[in-house]
C-alpha cells in the first residue's frame, strides 16, 4: 500500500514536471517561431510602423533621428532613448502593451509603433486538421490550373505549329530548288564557255579563210598582168 501511495505521488509530481516542460517548450517555440527581426536605420525608418509582440527592432541612430524616446501613453524607457547617431540599439516588443505608441526623437522628428498582438497558426483548432488537406487541394488546383494552361497555350499554339511545320517544307522545296538551280547555272556556264571556245575557232577559221581568199585574189590580179604582158610580147593585141 505505501508502495502504491508512492508510485501515485511520484507520478504526479513526475506528470506536473512533464507538463511544466511542454509548456516551457510551447512558450518557447511560439515566442521564437513568430517573432520577426526589423532593421532600420535613422535615415529609412518609416514614422509608423505595425510590429507584433514578440518582434525586436534594430536600430541604427542617424544625424535625422540619432535615437527614439517612447512618451504616449506610457512612457517605455528602451535602450535606443538615449542613443546617439550611429549609435546601434534594440527594442523588444514582447512586453509592449497592445496598441498605439508615439516615439520622438531629439531632433524633433516623431513617429508611432502599432503593436498587435502575435498571430500564431497552432491557436485556430482547425489549422492542423486541414492545413494538410489544404495543402492537398491546393496543390492539385495548381496541377489542375497548370494543365488547363498547357491545353489552351496547346490549342493556341498549334495553327502556329502546322504553319511552322508547312514553312520548313517550303524552306527545304526551296533549298532543293536552289541546288537544282545552282546545277543547271553551272551546266549553263560550262555550255557557254564551249560556245565561247566555238565561237573563237570559228572565228579563226573566218580569218584564215578570208586571208586565202585575199591571197587568191592577189594571185589572180598577178596572174592577168603576167598574161597580158605575154599576149603584148606576143602580139597578140
Amino acid at each position: 500500500m505505501i508502495f502504491n501511495n508512492f508510485g501515485l505521488v511520484y507520478y504526479v509530481i513526475m506528470k506536473s514536471y512533464i507538463m511544466a516542460i511542454l509548456g516551457l517548450m510551447s512558450v518557447m517555440l511560439v515566442g521564437t517561431a513568430f517573432a520577426e527581426e526589423i532593421r532600420y536605420t535613422g535615415d529609412d525608418i518609416p514614422l509608423r510602423i505595425s510590429v507584433s509582440q514578440g518582434d525586436t527592432l534594430y536600430f541604427t541612430g542617424t544625424d535625422k533621428i540619432p535615437n527614439m524616446n517612447v512618451n504616449y501613453p506610457n512612457s517605455i524607457h528602451t535602450p535606443c532613448a538615449n542613443s546617439e547617431a550611429t549609435g546601434k540599439c534594440v527594442i523588444d516588443f514582447s512586453n509592449f502593451p497592445l496598441g498605439q505608441h508615439e516615439w520622438k526623437s531629439t531632433s524633433g522628428v516623431q513617429g508611432k509603433f502599432q503593436v498587435s498582438a502575435p498571430v500564431d497558426p497552432a491557436d485556430d483548432a482547425s489549422y492542423f486538421e486541414s492545413s494538410d488537406k489544404d495543402r492537398k487541394n491546393t496543390s492539385q488546383q495548381a496541377k489542375d490550373f497548370k494543365a488547363q494552361i498547357e491545353a489552351k497555350l496547346e490549342a493556341k499554339l498549334a495553327p502556329y505549329k502546322e504553319e511552322i511545320r508547312q514553312l520548313w517544307i517550303l524552306i527545304s522545296n526551296a533549298e532543293k530548288q536552289e541546288v537544282l538551280m545552282q546545277n543547271q547555272i553551272a551546266e549553263n556556264k560550262a555550255e557557254l564557255e564551249t560556245l565561247r571556245a566555238d565561237s573563237q575557232k570559228a572565228k579563226t577559221q573566218i580569218e584564215t579563210i578570208e586571208k586565202y581568199k585575199k591571197d587568191a585574189e592577189n594571185w589572180r590580179a598577178v596572174a592577168l598582168e603576167q598574161l597580158k604582158v605575154m599576149a603584148e610580147v606576143l602580139g597578140l593585141f
